[in-house]
């Protein structure tokens, strides 16, 4: 079987190293993979590119590691991509890039974890889950590994809301994919841990949440571009990703403003929306009132797809399903608090365990950020 753990920065801290270490005498026998997006001077880093791989090739090997260059492997990682959504691997490479000068190195890890699941399928962790302390052991059972997908389930006795409550039709295949508009009760799902069992539905489901995730950047530039917030130096139509110009208040620079309120959400929101629509394409396509077949995962779904978790500690969360702990929560967010996920439901009555089921008659205007309750309670 396979592990992943996905670095995307400078230096690895030691506490990724001694996490390796750990990881490495837990399953002694998987093939083991380091896969890096260094960001180097080029990316607004301190170092060379070499510098930082030499440092990764250091680590790998005292941990029995292979390192795996995400930049160099992105030609093949695409090819994973769903058939009709198929990218060059230009445009993900342009992605990244813009991610890491922008504070955004969370992101480019969430998308490179859709890709190699997608592609690889295996076990895929943050570096900040590592094995419990003095199991030296996964307790997952060989009927977890016999899914063909999970990842952990935050709050099992509560629900997230995934979507705004509007028009219901609208969230259906010819909406391409896209469940932005639609009001769905879900669990409160994490990608801390995630499972993709080799040649499954898992993989698929992988695939299609990198598919879903990429479009949404494309979507966010083309709508500031519509919106005239956004300018981009080579677009989509030309198979690239380059903004020239992007206006703070966009959906764009929201994204890479970390000044910005909403800023430390949305890599949550839209690596959430992602991997939703991915489970939607794959697990839902029921009919609904009107005769549209709606992407929406069903109920009965749900205990399948997650792992239940717990709290440990203050900033600590356990999987007892694999005896994972997941540690130095939000690191990433340089020591900012994590801001009210439920706030911008207020006015609406919703929130985490909310039964309310009501839609809206008149939609309010469509937005281009990947806006979502789910996993904004993620402190990653």
């Amino acid at each position: 079987m396979k592990y992943h753990g996905i670095w995307a920065g400078e230096e690895l801290r030691e506490q990724d190293k001694a996490d390796m270490r750990r990881w490495a005498q837990t399953v002694p026998t998987w093939d083991r993979n380091l896969w890096v997006y260094p960001r180097d001077i080029s990316l607004n880093g301190s170092k060379s590119r070499d510098e930082l791989m030499a440092g990764y090739q250091e680590a790998a090997e005292a941990a029995g590691f292979t390192v795996r260059d995400m930049r160099a492997e992105v030609t093949e990682l695409v090819k994973a991509l769903p058939p009709e959504k198929q990218q060059n691997g230009q445009l993900v490479l342009d992605i990244w890039d813009w991610e890491m000068k922008n504070e955004g190195q969370i992101s480019v890890k969430d998308m490179g974890a859709y890709l190699i699941g997608g592609k690889e399928g295996g076990l895929i962790t943050d570096f900040s889950a590592r094995p419990d302390e003095g199991s030296g052991q996964i307790l997952g059972t060989e009927a977890e590994f016999e899914r063909d997908f999970a990842v952990p389930m935050i709050n099992p006795r509560e629900s997230a809301i995934l979507y705004m409550p509007v028009e219901h039709r609208t969230y259906s295949d010819q909406a391409d994919d896209d469940n932005d508009d639609a009001l769905v009760e879900a669990p409160q799902i994490d990608i801390w841990a995630m499972w993709a069992k080799e040649g499954t539905q898992g993989q698929k489901i992988m695939q299609a949440a990198a598919a879903s995730m990429i479009d949404r950047y494309v979507r966010m530039a083309e709508t500031g571009v519509h919106e005239g917030t956004v300018d981009l130096a080579q677009g989509p139509d030309q198979g690239r990703f380059v903004p020239s110009r992007v206006d703070p208040q966009s959906a764009l620079g929201k994204k890479a403003n970390p000044d910005d309120p909403s800023w430390s959400l949305l890599p949550g929101e839209l690596a959430g929306h992602s991997l939703y629509d991915g489970l939607a394409r794959i697990d839902g396509r029921p009919v609904d009132q009107y005769g549209v077949t709606v992407m929406k995962v069903p109920e009965e779904k749900w205990p399948l797809r997650t792992w239940e978790t717990g709290m440990s500690g203050p900033r600590d969360r356990t999987l007892p399903a694999l005896n994972i702990t997941k540690s130095h929560e939000a690191s990433w967010k340089k020591n900012r608090e994590l801001a009210n996920p439920v706030a911008q439901f207020a006015g609406l009555g919703l929130g985490p365990g909310s039964t309310h089921r009501s839609r809206s008659a008149t939609p309010p205007p469509r937005r281009a950020s990947p806006a979502s309750s789910n996993s904004s309670h993620r402190r990653r």
